[in-house]
């Protein structure tokens, strides 16, 4: 275990360089830039403000001051968004939001999706089955640009019980809650699939029947032996997902004016904002490896055959 860990971390470098690499070029290959939308601005402002971000040299310059400035921890500065701010500076403040909202859409799907597919599981092809499956179903069908709207139109507009813009902190909640739920619905939906099938697949195994053949409760079998065997495609699904859960309230931000990082993430790639761009990128993919080597930590715990 020791060896996988330490040759997972010392492969994480190798992987964001070359996400860096590639979102560089997607950047540069892009049509427009950093001051195409300001038509007010003189064009000799525009040059020397592209002089002094080495916007005006060789792409391959502009790659070798990017890795320079990555092997200091540098992510230099804002170019357009928030011109002379810095890009740390900027993701330190957002950064907590997007964790807060991720951190409770995923609490929220865990806590609406495992008793959902184990109450199925326990009833396989029941009509409460059926029912579950087809909510699940639609939850992961119903992109969360179309159900962060619906949550605004009906809680929002029409019944008047939660506020659907802004955000003012842990001293006002009420402002999280429908984005929340919305980031949570397709994960919610996807945790009670896997939930369901993992038990099922369980509770069909052998030891599972001699359990069976000793008296033992189905309450007590899917507690004591088959939630934990059970529970391990949710955990090998939980990796990616915290950070889909991230890189999904891109939208949710959006929609509901939230000042997260994944707002800033859409507005600078609109702006053309590269330092910016290339700043969320590697903090998301930081946060994406981070989440996948501590989901395969936890199911190597949860099941010992998935070590080797």
């Amino acid at each position: 275990m020791g060896a996988y860990l330490l040759r997972r971390l010392l492969q994480a470098p190798l992987i964001l360089l070359v996400l860096a690499s590639l979102s560089f070029v997607i950047m540069r290959l892009a049509p427009g830039g950093p001051f195409a939308s300001e038509r007010a601005m003189d064009p000799e402002v525009a040059r020397e403000l592209a002089a002094h971000y080495h916007l005006n040299e060789p792409i391959g310059r502009q790659y070798l001051h990017f890795l320079s400035g990555l092997a200091h921890a540098d992510l230099g500065m804002s170019i357009s968004t928030y011109r002379g701010q810095s890009i740390v500076s900027v993701i330190l403040r957002d950064l907590p939001t997007s964790l807060l909202l991720g951190a409770l859409g995923l609490l929220l799907a865990l806590l609406i999706g495992v008793p959902a597919g184990a109450l199925s599981a326990m009833r396989p092809h029941s009509g409460a089955d059926a029912l579950s499956m087809v909510v699940a179903l639609t939850a992961i069908s119903l992109p969360t640009f179309v159900i962060g709207p619906l949550l605004a139109l009906v809680f929002g507009l029409w019944l008047h019980w939660l506020p659907i813009a802004g955000y003012q902190g842990f001293s006002h909640p009420a402002y999280l809650v429908l984005p929340a739920i919305a980031l949570s619905a397709p994960f919610a939906g996807r945790i009670a699939r896997l939930t369901r099938a993992g038990l099922l697949d369980v509770m069909s195994q052998d030891f599972v029947r001699s359990a069976r053949a000793k008296g033992a409760s189905e309450l007590r079998i899917a507690v004591r032996h088959a939630l934990r065997l059970g529970f391990a495609p949710v955990v090998s699904y939980l990796g990616p997902a915290v950070a889909a859960i991230l890189t999904g309230s891109l939208v949710i931000e959006q929609v509901f004016q939230i000042p997260g990082l994944g707002r800033e993430f859409v507005i600078s790639a609109f702006n053309r904002d590269f330092t910016l761009v290339m700043g969320t990128v590697l903090v998301y993919g930081l946060i994406l490896i981070l989440c996948n080597l501590l989901a395969d930590l936890v199911l190597a715990m949860l099941d010992p055959r998935t070590r080797r």
